[in-house]
C-alpha cells in the first residue's frame, strides 16, 4: 500500500513539473510578454528571485504574514508538494501565478531547491497532523523568504543556504 501511495505522489510531482514545462513552453511559443507596468510592479521580487539555473524555484501562497513567517522559521507542511507549490522558471510564470494565486493571500512564499534534489518527500521530516494524516514538512533552509503584495516588501529567511 504505501509503494502505491509513494508511486503516486511520485507520479503527480511529474506531472507537475511537466504541466509546469508545457505552461512555459506555449507561453514561449505565443511569445506573451509581460507589460513592463507588471515587471516594474513585481521587480523586487524578479530581483530577490534572481536568475539561478541550478535552482528550481517555487512559490506557495498564504492568507497571512504570521503563517509566512511561520513558514520561514518551521519549514512549509504538505501532503503532495506538487499541489501545494507552483514552479515557477521566467517573469511571464511568475507574474502568471502571482495573478492566479491572489485570492489564496497576500504573502507569497519563495522556495529555491538545488535542481539535482528530484525527490522532496526524502528531504522532508514525515509526520502525522491532528487528524492522524501522514504529512511532510519541508525544511525551511530551502525557504528564501516571502514577499508582501500589500507593501512591495521582501523579507528574508536567515535560515536559508544556498
Amino acid at each position: 500500500m504505501l509503494d502505491v501511495f509513494i508511486t503516486n505522489v511520485l507520479s503527480v510531482n511529474k506531472i507537475h513539473n511537466i504541466i509546469s514545462e508545457e505552461l512555459n513552453a506555449l507561453l514561449k511559443e505565443f511569445s506573451i510578454k509581460v507589460s513592463d507596468e507588471s515587471e516594474k510592479k513585481y521587480q523586487n521580487l524578479i530581483n530577490f528571485i534572481g536568475e539561478s539555473p541550478e535552482y528550481l524555484n517555487y512559490l506557495h501562497t498564504t492568507d497571512s504574514e504570521e503563517n509566512a513567517k511561520s513558514i520561514c522559521k518551521n519549514g512549509l507542511r504538505y501532503e503532495i508538494f506538487a499541489k501545494t507549490v507552483d514552479n515557477i522558471n521566467s517573469v511571464v510564470a511568475l507574474i502568471y501565478m502571482l495573478n492566479i494565486r491572489k485570492p489564496y493571500g497576500n504573502f507569497t512564499i519563495v522556495i529555491q531547491i538545488d535542481s539535482s534534489i528530484r525527490d522532496y518527500e526524502s528531504i522532508s521530516e514525515k509526520t502525522t497532523n491532528d487528524d492522524g494524516d501522514e504529512i511532510y514538512i519541508f525544511p525551511p533552509r530551502y525557504i528564501k523568504g516571502y514577499y508582501d503584495r500589500i507593501t512591495n516588501g521582501i523579507f528574508t529567511n536567515p535560515l536559508f543556504e544556498k
